[in-house]
């Protein structure tokens, strides 16, 4: 489901913060500081908020900077061969932040990636584990996952380009892991939309609902929320959403609070019209009808 895996990891951290986790909101105190030093802008430092808001001032990925490619980089699988070893030296040596963090919104794959590394870190153990242990496992959503099983791997539908072409499936180790890269089923999607709807019962509820609360305002795009985007539609619909997109996957997930409705929208291929644009007009359409 690409980028709607940001939505999860929000999720994650917002639990984590009500669950008194974190001690500090900084990014570098919770980083091995004979490893990486984060970068900083006029002075500011890096918070949690900034990653999971897209305003930290980090660029989209490490292709769009000066930063070589690691050993074994294939544009067709671009995440793949990023080691956190990777990513802490683009951050101490190469990372030059686009703007003062907080001040100014471009999103990024680095920064969410590195939010869903941080969960880990400061659990004291991996993305994924605490991923599974604490959504999936809570949720019931037990066809969701990281990394396929075999039969997961017979389940799983091929992912195609915009030629109708099989392409290969995009991976990531832990580094960009928060950033994009659950597979799940449309059911188990259900059960995700069932819950930010508050329409199940769950101990997420609070980290959930925080979520969707408004943090930065991007003028014609609406706003942010920790990952989830707030946007009124030209129906009047104020919903909340996201799309995700990998090599041959394109998704939406939206919802109504308001209403308690929602849509999911899942392409096993690259479709040419935005995948946001589809999202909105199932939306328009359960409104109207």
């Amino acid at each position: 489901i690409g980028s709607i895996t940001k939505t999860f990891t929000a999720i994650l951290a917002a639990d984590m913060f009500l669950n008194s986790y974190f001690s500090d909101d900084t990014v570098s105190h919770y980083l091995p500081d004979s490893l990486v030093a984060m970068p900083t802008k006029d002075s500011s430092e890096i918070r949690f908020i900034h990653l999971l808001t897209h305003s930290s001032g980090i660029p989209r990925s490490p292709q769009n900077t000066s930063f070589p490619y690691p050993a074994g980089y294939d544009p067709l699988d671009p995440y793949a061969a990023y080691t956190s070893e990777h990513i802490y030296d683009y951050l101490t040596n190469y990372c030059e932040l686009e703007f003062i963090p907080g001040t100014w919104w471009l999103y990024s794959n680095t920064g969410m990636g590195l939010a869903g590394h941080l969960i880990g870190l400061v659990d004291g153990t991996s993305y994924e584990t605490v991923l599974t242990r604490d959504i999936f496992n809570v949720l019931d959503m037990d066809n969701s996952s990281l990394f396929l099983t075999a039969q997961q791997m017979n389940n799983l539908a091929n992912g195609h380009n915009p030629y109708k072409q099989i392409v290969p499936n995009w991976n990531a180790q832990d580094i960009f892991q928060g950033a994009g890269f659950i597979k799940t089923s449309l059911n188990d999607m259900f059960k995700y939309l069932e819950a930010n709807l508050g329409l199940i019962n769950t101990p997420l509820r609070d980290a959930i609902d925080l979520t969707h609360q408004p943090q930065f305002h991007q003028g014609s795009l609406g706003d942010i929320g920790l990952a989830w985007y707030i946007l009124e539609l030209s129906d009047g619909q104020v919903i909340i959403h996201h799309g995700g997109g990998t090599g041959g996957y394109d998704t939406y997930i939206g919802f109504n609070k308001s209403l308690s409705t929602g849509a999911i929208v899942l392409f096993n291929s690259k479709v040419n019209e935005s995948i946001l644009v589809i999202g909105e007009r199932v939306l328009k359409a359960i409104n109207k009808y």
